[in-house]
């Protein structure tokens, strides 16, 4: 069986950092929390992806934040996914940490189900965060030798050595495919293109990139949150302002659109 001597924590370099501001900053510290207390704690976050898991910790630190952020998910619920969740949440006074919590909505419903929870996990970050990541190591660790733990579609297993022996297991989710890549890109170049034909009527842009995906000329790989053509179209066109790829000339030789003369 391994023992918790055993594991290294592994932490992305700004968590590292994060751990070095807010561990100067705190004065007094509540009493710690056992071994046992924190593999209950963690057990339902320890095998997620380690990029996630950072930021599931980090935001846990900021519970009146993710209050915000669970309300406003289930108001939403239905008119945003992915980076268009992110990008709409921009201008909220919530944690960086906590808006990108937004993309993954059964992330935040776990979130809101036990505020306490949520309070606790950002205490013991704050307090023991060695001790965090020794739970998740040890977590994962006896995941992996139940056979629960392995590379698929979802996630990359890989293990690393650590000094001391013997490993730290990373959990790090998959490269994204490069027709997913195209396909992204694809959708970028076509808006790009109604936004040059269109003047940046907006309206206008929104109707005919729905009516081109309807017609089979743009794709989406997934609809999970059930939006419309519109509301995508819509989501897409803020989302190439916000981040200015939509002033860039288009790549792609397109036929005459709908409407144009």
């Amino acid at each position: 069986m391994p023992t918790r001597r055993q594991f290294v924590p592994s932490l992305p370099a700004f968590a590292v950092a994060f751990l070095l501001v807010i561990g100067s900053a705190r004065a007094a510290e509540p009493p710690p929390f056992t071994a046992a207390q924190l593999d209950q704690m963690l057990a339902s976050i320890a095998l997620f992806p380690d990029a996630l898991l950072s930021q599931v910790l980090m935001a846990s630190t900021y519970p009146s934040d993710v209050a915000e952020a669970v309300d406003w998910a289930y108001a939403h619920r239905d008119q945003f996914e992915g980076d268009a969740a992110v990008e709409a949440v921009r201008d909220q006074p919530w944690d960086p940490s906590v808006q990108s919590l937004v993309a993954f909505p059964q992330v935040l419903a776990m979130f809101g189900e036990s505020p306490q929870w949520v309070r606790d996990l950002g205490d013991a970050f704050l307090a023991q965060p060695g001790e965090v990541m020794d739970s998740v190591q040890f977590l994962r660790s006896k995941a992996k030798a139940a056979g629960n733990l392995e590379s698929n579609e979802q996630q990359i297993i890989t293990i690393e050595p650590a000094p001391p022996p013997p490993q730290v297991i990373v959990v790090n989710a998959p490269a994204e495919p490069e027709s997913l890549r195209e396909n992204k890109m694809k959708q970028r170049d076509y808006m790009r293109m109604l936004f040059q034909n269109y003047d940046n009527n907006e309206d206008i842009l929104v109707r005919e990139y729905a009516d081109a995906e309807k017609r089979g000329i743009v794709h989406r790989t997934s609809n999970q949150h059930r939006l419309t053509s519109e509301q995508y179209a819509q989501a897409l066109y803020k989302d190439g302002m916000k981040k200015s790829w939509i002033h860039q000339a288009p790549v792609e030789k397109w036929g005459r659109t709908k409407g144009s003369s």
